[in-house]
């Protein structure tokens, strides 16, 4: 929530904004455990750089090892340098798979399945062009990263849900002010990945969301466990496919309808 806060602060500018919203959500974007704080993501670095986010650093960076982190490298230039040194040296790009030869098809899905389960399967760092480029013709896959869920919901009571919160809230407020039409959606989700979740955290989220929708007066919409979407939409037990992507965009645009 706060990645698509600070996007739109930056973005949704003036005749830049735009008539309409929709707000994809899902559990993770609410609980990470790999996440040490909003601030700590690639989007945040990015869009900081086209907006003053200063007003929310206490936000942003709620914890004090991180707040102090972010304060140096923000007014230290050898710091920024550095900073930057050591980006651009761990900006290896992968060699891009060909696509739409019968004779690669094994080599396609290899590579696909490898590239997410290199996303998927516990890559804690940002992704830059070319690391996880997945063909669009490439053959239907299956990664199974319950696992890498299960470590990221370990802490149902981590802040980071209260935080997480507030920028959804602000998120809405911000779109309310700026007459956007703002449609959020439950993302669907596998029957494995939802049995991660105890019933009581579904219900409060669930719950929080549809409260946040009614104060902007925004439309909620809960499919994370819409029987129309089976398991072969999926990629893994979070990201849908091809095929799952089409089902949910015309679900989308009936629900705009």
């Amino acid at each position: 929530m706060s990645d698509h806060f600070f996007a739109q602060r930056a973005l949704f500018v003036g005749r830049l904004a735009p008539l309409t919203v929709v707000l994809t959500v899902s559990p993770r974007d609410f609980i990470d455990n790999s996440l040490p704080c909003a601030g700590a993501t690639e989007p945040y670095r990015f869009y900081s750089k086209y907006s003053d986010f200063s007003p929310y650093d206490g936000l942003a960076f709620d914890k004090p090892l991180e707040y102090f982190n972010h304060f140096v490298s923000s007014n230290l230039p050898l710091m920024r340098v550095s900073s930057l040194f050591n980006r651009l040296g761990l900006h290896k790009q992968s060699t891009k798979a060909d696509v739409g030869t019968k004779d690669n098809l094994d080599k396609q899905k290899a590579l696909a399945e490898a590239q997410l389960k290199f996303v998927t399967g516990g890559f804690d760092g940002n992704l830059v062009p070319g690391m996880a480029t997945v063909a669009p013709l490439a053959p239907a896959i299956f990664v199974d990263n319950v696992r890498d869920y299960r470590r990221r919901y370990k802490n149902l009571d981590s802040p980071m849900y209260k935080t997480q919160m507030r920028f959804l809230h602000m998120l809405l407020a911000d779109l309310k002010a700026k007459h956007i039409r703002t449609f959020i959606v439950a993302m669907p989700l596998t029957a494995a990945n939802r049995a991660l979740l105890p019933e009581k955290f579904t219900t409060r989220m669930a719950h929080d969301l549809a409260e946040a929708a009614h104060d902007a007066n925004a439309d909620f919409v809960d499919l994370s466990a819409d029987p129309a979407f089976t398991l072969a939409d999926f990629c893994d037990s979070v990201h849908l496919n091809a095929r799952g992507g089409e089902r949910l965009a015309a679900k989308i645009s009936q629900i705009i309808k």
